[in-house]
This record gives C-alpha cells, sequence and structure tokens, in this order.
C-alpha cells in the first residue's frame, strides 16, 4: 500500500476494497483525479499549492533522485508525451534552455538580437539556409568564449569561418591576403 493510500485510509477510516479495485481498472486513476482538482483551482490556490511543493522538496533533496532511480523511464516518458503533444512548443523550450544554459540569453533576447539584424548574419548578410533533417537551422550565437560576450547572430558558414581561424583576427587577416593575390 502506498502513501497516498495510507493516507486515504486514516482519513476516511474506511475499507478501500473498491477504491483499489478502481485503481486496478484504471492505473491513472489519481493523476485525473488530480488534474480534474488542479483545473479548478483558483491561482492562489495553485501558487499555495506549488509553495508547499517547494518547499517540501527543499526538504526532501534526494527523493526525486531516488524515485527518478526506482522508476526508470518516468520522467523520459512524460518528457516525449509532452513533445509528441506539442512538438513546436518542445523545440521552441529546448532552444530557450540551450540559448539560457550555453549564452546566458534568453530567448527573446536572441529573437531581438535577430530582428535587429533583419534574421541575416551579422557577416555575410544572407539568410540562414543550413537544414539538419529538413529543419531550417537558426542562427548560431557568436559570441566571445574568453568573456562570454554575445557578439552578434551568425549563418553556420560563417560561424564555422571565425571557429576556423581559432577567433583570431590576424589568421583572417592573412586569409584576406592570400585571396587578394
Amino acid at each position: 500500500m502506498g502513501r497516498t493510500e495510507q493516507g486515504i485510509e486514516r482519513r476516511r477510516g474506511q475499507d478501500l476494497t473498491r477504491y483499489y479495485a478502481k485503481k486496478a481498472a484504471d492505473p491513472d486513476l489519481l493523476r485525473k483525479k488530480w488534474a480534474k482538482t488542479r483545473a479548478s483551482e483558483t491561482p492562489e490556490q495553485r501558487a499555495k499549492r506549488l509553495a508547499y511543493v517547494r518547499a517540501w522538496q527543499d526538504r526532501h533533496p534526494d527523493y526525486q533522485k531516488e524515485w527518478g532511480k526506482a522508476h526508470p523511464g518516468y520522467f523520459a516518458a512524460r518528457e516525449r508525451a509532452k513533445r509528441a503533444a506539442d512538438p513546436e512548443g518542445a523545440r521552441l523550450r529546448a532552444r530557450n534552455w540551450r540559448l539560457k544554459s550555453k549564452y546566458g540569453i534568453t530567448g527573446d533576447e536572441y529573437d531581438a538580437m535577430a530582428a535587429a539584424q533583419a534574421g541575416v548574419c551579422a557577416i555575410c548578410g544572407r539568410a540562414e539556409t543550413m537544414r539538419i533533417k529538413g529543419t531550417l537551422c537558426i542562427l548560431a550565437v557568436d559570441h566571445d568564449a574568453e568573456t562570454g560576450r554575445v557578439r552578434g547572430l551568425l549563418c553556420v558558414n560563417c560561424n564555422m569561418l571565425i571557429g576556423g581561424a581559432r577567433h583570431d583576427p590576424a589568421i583572417l587577416r592573412e586569409a584576406i591576403a592570400y585571396l587578394e593575390r
């Protein structure tokens, strides 16, 4: 008997035979009940519930990690279901997470930079044409690796040009001199 069932039995002081029969017929019974309850809660109730959950998670930092080990694939299955339900939203969330973790900018800041550059590369002035698995790539974020300062957005070819020159202006000047011969 799980903690939830123990709590139900303790609160109600009743036989849970009917509950177990329902749960056996529908394993997602509790999840459906919680979803119905959450759909009817007010924003204040939601904030209060989330604050309680966060406080509980702070008091039990290893619980979710241990639970995830005991239930392998649960979080991955939930994430796959979310991606399947909203593939464009999943792609956007992944992009925003990557921008924040790698470059320290938000998705809105990226979009503002792209709009300021009119959606084209800061070096060659052309729109991105590279596709990966049929999906058009976004402009790459060019940044100074030492300071982390974001310089602008580049197409894949110009980004590889800069990276191939190891971000060294002297190498690029030599390449220009070579091309002008």
